[in-house]
């Protein structure tokens, strides 16, 4: 394709749907939700497309996701791994975008799980949960997304952000 702005819009929606694949995929039943791989491609995303990119995929993957599966969780997830997918490829430093976008999810799921289903009994145990989600993410992020770079497969896509 010559328009690269229209290259790496096909690229960001072949992501958001590889994520949200991964997501409905990987799924494992945990009291306030489930237990999945979609952090893994948001953080693939925001470390290959860069920020904007993996808030876009995780906004998108994460709606999509709880849609078809907890409704009420839908415009929290939208807004949770949209801002996880931007934090965790914000600076230079791995673990301040991992700290960053850890936070941000396993606070925005807390408070979450407080206004969806006010139950702390849910809440607790979702912090664990979604702590041990995000990091296996972004570890799996840290490993694939640096072999993906190598292979050259974005070449001429345009994916340098600005």
């Amino acid at each position: 394709m010559k328009d690269k702005s229209l290259s790496r819009i096909v690229l960001i929606a072949i992501f958001a749907a590889l994520a949200f694949v991964l997501g409905q995929f990987t799924k494992i039943p945990i009291p306030g939700g489930y237990f999945t791989l979609l952090d893994a491609g948001i953080f693939v995303t925001a470390m290959t497309l860069g920020k904007t990119s993996g808030a876009a995929v995780g906004a998108v993957a994460a709606l999509f996701l709880d849609l078809l599966g907890f409704p009420a969780y839908a415009p929290f997830s939208f807004v949770i791994h949209g801002a996880q997918g931007f934090l965790g490829n914000l600076t230079r430093n791995k673990i301040v975008n991992y700290a960053l976008s850890a936070v941000v999810m396993v606070g925005g799921y807390f408070v979450a799980d407080m206004v969806v289903v006010h139950s702390l009994g849910t809440a607790i145990p979702d912090l664990f949960f979604n702590g041990v989600q995000t990091t296996a993410g972004y570890v799996i992020a840290l490993i694939v997304a640096p072999l993906l770079k190598r292979t050259g497969v974005f070449d001429g896509f345009g994916t340098t952000e600005k």
